[in-house]
């Protein structure tokens, strides 16, 4: 299994509600699956319209084995492509 880990996809306040950040989450899956990758992990933390953007763009919510953030973060994954194996 190969992940990528999305850091950062914010929208400016003036351009929220144009489908943007989902738009800019595709195209980092695109070039992640080009470069090898298979699956597409982030985190969110006291954002719900990010994490229904994730929700609305195929993520599952999980969680690691190890933790990095603060408690009430969610993580998410997302497969997207190349051979299917589970964590």
């Amino acid at each position: 299994m190969r992940a990528a880990y999305l850091t950062r996809v914010g929208v400016l306040g003036g351009h929220v509600g144009q489908g943007l950040q989902r738009r800019l989450m595709r195209a980092a899956e695109r070039r992640s699956h080009r470069n090898g990758f298979n699956w597409m992990i982030s985190d969110t933390t006291d954002n719900i319209r990010s994490a229904n953007n994730f929700i609305h763009s195929g993520y599952q919510l999980y969680r690691p084995d190890v933790p990095w953030a603060f408690a009430q973060t969610l993580y998410w994954r997302k497969f997207i492509g190349g051979a299917n194996i589970r964590w």
